[in-house]
């Protein structure tokens, strides 16, 4: 058996958490006991972030971490190190391009799990690569960057100077999105990192409003699509057969369950925009009935007569 050693993980840049909300995106909703204690204040700095285990060989009986608790202290430590480990497994699991400093943070967490990132199919992209570290850097100083952006709508290339609020995974669409403030611009804007063709750090700085909008701008987000209208009510009813996999997860904060006697369950929260729930509706499949609001039930309605069409269903 090893010795009990005490190792740092360092971050490449200071690496800020403006709410809980961000720390959860990053994290997923399981994972708020460890961070708690990370996520102490708005704009905390993670910088040495200690965590003091053991590492065991990888073997099919065992864990690849085991843990050595010889003090409230080092349980603390450990619980930190275990949410960075799955914060960076789900983020190398969920995006389509390598990013290796994810990789070396989960080295340095648990040895015996690199090779699995290491090794992983995601695209090699050197040019989303230096975007993102470009980004974080100017996260990190509070330094405006220039960016390059490809608009797929268009078809067009655009020049923005963005001051990022956030850097968010977006598990919809296997890609990493900064949120921030455009100069010039009254509003916030989401970039895709990888339709950025180009960034470069400029000597420009800011800061990031105090004011409620940018605050609770993903409080009512399903993901990361916000509004700065009132969230809307959205009721779902799921089929008894998929009702009990609905109640194992809290997919957001707003929600609210309600059990009927036929065993269906009616599923309702407060949605920025209904819209960006429409893939996880569609995975439901016939199991799901949107009951409000009527937008997205016609919407959902109108997917199913051009399915029936496409697949040729008799009426």
């Amino acid at each position: 058996m090893n010795d009990l050693r005490s190792k740092k993980v360092r971050t490449p840049y200071a690496i800020r958490i403006s709410s809980w909300r961000t720390a959860k995106a990053f994290a997923g909703p399981r994972s708020r006991v460890g961070l708690a204690s990370i996520v102490q204040r708005r704009h905390a700095t993670l910088r040495n972030l200690p965590g003091m285990f053991r590492l065991s060989k990888m073997t099919t009986a065992s864990s690849p971490l085991t843990v050595m608790a010889t003090s409230a202290t080092s349980v603390s430590q450990f619980n930190e190190s275990l949410s960075l480990y799955l914060a960076s497994r789900l983020m190398t699991d969920r995006v389509d391009r390598f990013n290796p400093h994810a990789a070396s943070a989960v080295r340095k967490l648990v040895a015996a799990e690199a090779e699995k990132v290491e090794g992983s199919r995601a695209r090699r992209d050197p040019v989303y690569l230096s975007v993102l570290e470009t980004l974080t850097r100017g996260w990190s100083e509070s330094r405006i960057v220039k960016v390059l952006y490809h608009s797929v709508h268009r078809n067009a290339d655009d020049t923005y100077l963005v001051a990022v609020y956030l850097i968010v995974p977006y598990a919809v669409g296997q890609t990493v999105q900064a949120i921030g403030q455009c100069v010039s611009e009254d509003h916030l804007r989401t970039l895709r990192i990888d339709r950025i063709l180009q960034a470069t750090l400029t000597p420009g700085t800011y800061v990031i409003p105090t004011d409620q909008r940018v605050a609770h701008m993903l409080e009512n987000a399903w993901g990361i699509w916000y509004s700065d209208a009132e969230p809307v009510d959205v009721v779902l009813r799921f089929s008894a057969h998929v009702a009990h996999r609905v109640r194992e997860t809290v997919r957001h904060a707003s929600q609210e369950l309600t059990n009927l006697p036929s065993g269906e369950l009616v599923w309702s929260a407060y949605i920025s925009e209904p819209r960006e729930m429409l893939p996880w509706i569609r995975g439901w499949g016939a199991d799901v009935e949107v009951l409000a609001p009527a937008e997205l039930r016609q919407r959902i309605a109108e997917e199913t007569r051009a399915m029936a069409k496409l697949y040729a269903v008799e009426k």
